[in-house]
């Protein structure tokens, strides 16, 4: 049990939590691949500016926070470039103009940022303030994924190169531009061959070629690739089903360090998957997901410190922290878990 007074701050700090976790994900989360191309005094600077200009735009000065936003893309902050072509994309304190939208989304794209180049190929798959354009679609599609790895590129570049209004004259050149690239070595575009391959967007579904180029990927330290040679050793496709074999891809996966494939580890030993479960490895791989900035991770984690499982002792104080940045990383199961935990009500918008 706890006191009143400390239910009245717990249940003012959920409401906080779920108020604000959208602004604190857009602001932390700007869609940008290189961050700023700027550096010293100028970056930072830069990034002032950008601060500043979300913030007065949270408190619905759009003006102010446009002036504050093309400073700080003056300077060459992509991540200001973006949010100033969100703004005229989704008419935050101005009428919607596409146009607009898409000036500042090509300044974004030529300094190397991936999601101005998705944006820009919806606007021309969608003729949204430009011409349609399918060839112009697939090549800033193809750009994004094939360049800079974005996954929300490569699959609606697979949409756009199945749809029946796509003709095989505009298709040929992403498609060359993307298989100059792979056979360069640019790893991002290896993995697009291979995704390419496993889902049909070259002819009938190859998974044995696609395997080739996930091999490829994966020696050159691609994690994703890993991922997917593992899944299709575990599920058997393309290759005879070898869970050993799929475990010490995940395993490499793993290795490197990213998140989510420190997660999956997490999974396949709760399941199971490496023989007798251990609760040592449990929370060991739980736990360097979370320190990685995994959300979901994050809540397992508090959950875990919640409830005193695994091996672990119960402890209100680690599993409130872990649960609080789950809910800012965007979680809001963390937020109801909390609210469950002490027994309150949280405040939904």
């Amino acid at each position: 049990m706890i006191d009143q007074f400390s239910r009245i701050m717990l249940a003012t700090a959920i409401a906080l939590l779920v108020l604000h976790v959208e602004s604190v994900r857009s602001a932390a989360g700007i869609p940008s691949r290189t961050g700023s191309t700027t550096n010293g005094n100028s970056a930072e600077l830069g990034k002032l500016y950008l601060h500043r200009g979300i913030t007065q735009g949270k408190e619905g000065h759009y003006t102010v926070a446009r002036r504050f936003l093309r400073k700080a893309a003056k300077l060459g902050d992509i991540a200001a470039m973006d949010k100033l072509g969100s703004i005229y994309a989704k008419g935050e304190g101005v009428v919607v103009s596409f146009r607009q939208a898409g000036v500042w989304y090509r300044k974004a794209a030529a300094a190397g940022d991936a999601a101005a180049m998705l944006q820009l190929g919806m606007f021309y798959e969608g003729g949204c303030g430009v011409k349609r354009n399918a060839e112009a679609a697939a090549r800033w599609y193809a750009h994004a994924a094939g360049y800079y790895g974005d996954e929300h590129a490569l699959r609606r570049l697979a949409i756009l190169w199945k749809s029946k209004r796509f003709a095989l004259a505009a298709k040929k050149g992403s498609l060359h531009w993307l298989q100059t690239q792979a056979a360069s070595g640019r790893v991002p575009a290896m993995f697009a061959m291979g995704w390419f391959r496993e889902h049909g967007c070259f002819g009938p579904v190859d998974y044995q070629r696609a395997m080739v180029w996930y091999h490829r990927a994966a020696g050159e330290g691609d994690w994703i690739a890993m991922m997917e040679i593992a899944r299709s050793y575990l599920v058997g496709q393309g290759v005879k089903k070898d869970i050993r074999t799929a475990l010490i891809w995940y395993r490499r996966a793993a290795a490197t360090g990213a998140p989510l494939a420190e997660r999956y580890m997490w999974a396949l030993h709760v399941a199971g998957y490496f023989g007798r479960r251990d609760p040592a490895k449990i929370i060991f791989w739980v736990k360097r997901a979370a320190a990685g900035g995994d959300g979901e991770s994050m809540l397992e984690l508090g959950i875990t410190y919640a409830y005193g499982r695994d091996g672990v002792r119960k402890n209100p104080l680690r599993a409130n922290r872990w649960l609080i940045r789950s809910a800012l990383a965007g979680w809001p199961d963390a937020v109801s878990t909390l609210a469950q935990l002490y027994n309150v009500s949280p405040i939904h918008r």
